[in-house]
């Protein structure tokens, strides 16, 4: 997961748009799978909401801008709905506004809505 979510950014940053859609692509089937499944891929060293923040930016970078949407939609919902179950609420505007990764994602669904 963590290696084609980086190769796709890799590649669409040198230009080479099939090579980071075929990443993409393989990296989005990865984040959907129910985790609960077989099928499921965890990256330790990325969050549900980093991986779907990389792959919508992934996204745009070859200009699939509707791919890019959902997964900034899928992350933001992921953010939302960690926050709400398993953030403490003097914790929960931290966790979803000084957390880097959050606020990007929190932002691009944001502004994929507005547009």
């Amino acid at each position: 997961l963590a290696a084609d979510l980086r190769a796709a950014e890799v590649a669409a940053g040198l230009g080479m748009l099939h090579a980071a859609a075929t990443h993409a692509e393989r990296a989005r089937a990865l984040l959907a799978a129910d985790r609960d499944s077989d099928e499921a891929v965890t990256a330790a060293d990325l969050s549900d909401a980093e991986g779907w923040l990389m792959l919508g930016r992934a996204y745009a970078a070859v200009g699939r801008a509707v791919d890019a949407a959902d997964a900034f939609a899928r992350g933001a919902r992921w953010v939302a709905q960690t926050a709400r179950n398993h953030v403490a609420p003097e914790f929960r505007a931290s966790f979803l506004h000084r957390n880097p990764v959050h606020r990007d994602l929190l932002a691009a669904a944001a502004r994929d809505q507005l547009a």
